[in-house]
């Protein structure tokens, strides 16, 4: 009853609408098994069920009452119909339960904007599992920890290397995560396996720049994920570029080419829904980012004609695959934009909160993840 032309649209229904009563879609359905899921699927929290126990009560009420009050002349195939469906019902009841626990939910706002974790600290550079359920993340410790996106748990430590890891990337076959690892102004790329443990390095990336080095790097996975895209420095005095990583032959090919004057070079590269095409930041600067697109296939990088930005921090592909939701900005007034990557329109990202930076969309273009300045540190939300 959500879906509609766009994922974006279907998203926003989900999270705003109440949806309609199961009596439109099956006119024989018992009044107070509709109220039973009214409850389950309220969106005020304060409305919703507050225990599975809660559920599960009413769920074997019904089942009892049901058993007493059809008559004879009832349908033989639409009471135990209904009746076999209640296990299949506890089991959404649990899912929806575990997935809106209202133990672990911000106040509902416009934007339904609610934490992934309850940590304290740095937590950004996410990326989301091939089904969206879950991220990876780099944490202020310098370690890189999986999470489930819906309900907040302990996240998983996935590494522990006195070195710092960041700039993690979940593959869409779900069988690998490619990560950075940085020591003593040295940085290489590696895989490891969603459950941590053994990790292969894979090729030198170059050295962070300054004091924002999160911008010198970057990954994006094939369709197939036999190739790795990666930002990287080939030499030390050049810019960083966008190159291919072959995972079966370990051969690099060259996908971007900065100019040699650039002081930085291309950066945090994002393969398009279609997996087509990739953007990245190019930057000029230490401070400075543009936004450029340059198809898979090596044809020539096509700059959006927008403004340069100062200090983007990140940018993913909107589901509609005709625009980029970038952060960019310092301080208190990091801004969130949806840049059209035509002729370079852009509009703000409205009830996202304020100091937003690192966005990353989910695979299935449902769940928008993102950081947010607070003092001291930057947590992950979602929407």
């Amino acid at each position: 009853p959500f879906r509609r032309d766009a994922a974006g649209e279907t998203a926003s229904s989900i999270l705003k609408e109440e949806p309609p009563p199961l009596g439109r879609y099956a006119d024989d359905a018992p009044e107070a098994l509709q109220h039973i899921l009214r409850k389950m699927l309220a969106k005020d929290p304060k409305r919703r069920a507050q225990t599975m126990r809660g559920v599960q009560n009413d769920l074997e009420q019904l089942v009892e009452n049901s058993g007493r009050q059809l008559t004879a002349a009832a349908s033989q195939r639409t009471r135990w119909a209904w009746l076999a469906a209640i296990p299949v019902i506890l089991l959404v009841a649990a899912t929806l339960w575990w997935t809106y626990d209202p133990r672990t939910s911000t106040p509902s706002g416009p934007s339904q904007i609610r934490p992934v974790t309850s940590s304290p600290g740095v937590e950004a550079l996410a990326s989301f599992s091939p089904d969206g359920s879950e991220i990876v993340f780099a944490a202020g410790d310098g370690d890189i920890y999986r999470t489930p996106v819906s309900v907040q748990r302990e996240p998983l430590r996935l590494t522990s290397s006195p070195a710092r890891e960041d700039l993690p990337a979940w593959s869409p076959t779900g069988e690998w995560i490619a990560f950075r690892r940085c020591d003593q102004g040295n940085c290489a790329a590696y895989l490891m396996s969603p459950l941590g443990g053994a990790e292969q390095r894979l090729v030198e990336m170059g050295g962070p720049r300054r004091a924002y080095h999160q911008l010198t790097g970057g990954f994006a996975w094939s369709a197939d994920g036999k190739t790795l895209y990666l930002s990287r420095q080939p030499e030390p005095d050049r810019p960083f570029r966008i190159e291919a990583f072959s995972l079966e032959t370990r051969q690099i090919s060259p996908i971007s080419d900065p100019p040699e004057w650039i002081e930085l070079g291309d950066v945090l590269p994002q393969l398009s829904p279609d997996r087509e095409n990739l953007a990245f930041f190019r930057c000029p600067g230490t401070l400075m980012a543009e936004v450029w697109i340059q198809s898979v296939s090596g044809a020539e990088a096509q700059r959006i004609p927008h403004e340069s930005y100062h200090f983007g921090s990140g940018l993913t592909w909107h589901p509609n695959a005709q625009e980029l939701i970038v952060s960019f900005g310092l301080g208190r007034i990091p801004r969130v934009v949806a840049i059209n990557i035509s002729d370079g329109r852009s509009r703000s990202l409205q009830g996202l909160g304020e100091g937003v930076m690192f966005p990353v969309v989910s695979p299935g273009g449902n769940r928008l993840v993102y950081s947010m300045q607070h003092p001291q540190a930057f947590r992950l939300y979602r929407i």
